[in-house]
């Protein structure tokens, strides 16, 4: 009971410790969550102008307009922006984004060590009117599993932006949302490379900005 107790003690420190840093760093969306040093970002785009050299568009119907990137076709299917190269195995990831319309689940998230929409892993947020939610999903050998202990049910609205980041070291994931650690969460395999990637799935998004930065040792993560 007392190794229980300590472990508890310390995972609180740790979760106090991670909220103090963030206060301490800017609010300016374009810079860095985890206050990299002088390494330079793998990804800054605010989506004004269209960026072929880093991006490769994968099924629907894509618009840069307003400043934004639009993708206004609702199918209950991923329709993704992939990156072109490999992102660095330890990141931080930060994306802008608002659910604009959809049919049922109103699905929009990122997906790291991607291979395609099928192999990959994912974190979304569902605007989905019975049970809208933060969730880590994984895809292997083609089919795609939603772990219960990669679920929080939470507030998620549509026409409302919101900013979803997530920390990753080895298999350790940090996920928050809308400036709030809402998971922490160790992926149950082991990663691979592959390249960072933007989503709907069953939703009409705007995507409003995002960076990636490797991800600093010094940076705390909670487990």
């Amino acid at each position: 009971l007392a190794a229980a107790e300590k472990d508890a003690a310390a995972k609180k420190q740790a979760l106090a410790d991670v909220r103090e840093t963030q206060k301490r760093l800017p609010a300016d969306p374009t810079a860095s969550p985890t206050g990299a040093g002088e390494t330079p970002p793998f990804l800054v785009d605010n989506f004004d102008i269209p960026n072929p050299q880093i991006w490769r568009l994968i099924g629907g119907k894509w618009q840069y307009k307003d400043g934004h990137l639009l993708q206004q076709e609702v199918v209950k299917e991923h329709r993704s922006v992939s990156t072109q190269s490999t992102h660095p195995r330890d990141f931080t990831a930060t994306f802008r984004f608002r659910i604009i319309g959809g049919d049922t689940f109103h699905s929009v998230g990122l997906a790291f060590d991607y291979l395609d929409d099928a192999q990959c892993d994912g974190v979304y947020l569902s605007a989905y009117a019975i049970d809208s939610k933060l969730q880590v999903f994984h895809g292997r050998d083609g089919a795609k599993t939603y772990p219960q202990s990669a679920r929080v049910g939470m507030p998620v609205e549509s026409g409302t932006e919101h900013v979803l980041r997530v920390d990753a070291r080895d298999r350790l994931l940090n996920v928050w949302v809308d400036g709030r650690l809402r998971l922490a969460y160790s992926l149950p395999h082991e990663r691979r490379e592959g390249r960072f990637a933007l989503w709907t799935f069953d939703s009409a998004a705007e995507f409003l900005g995002v960076r990636v930065d490797p991800l600093p040792e010094t940076a705390l993560l909670v487990d």
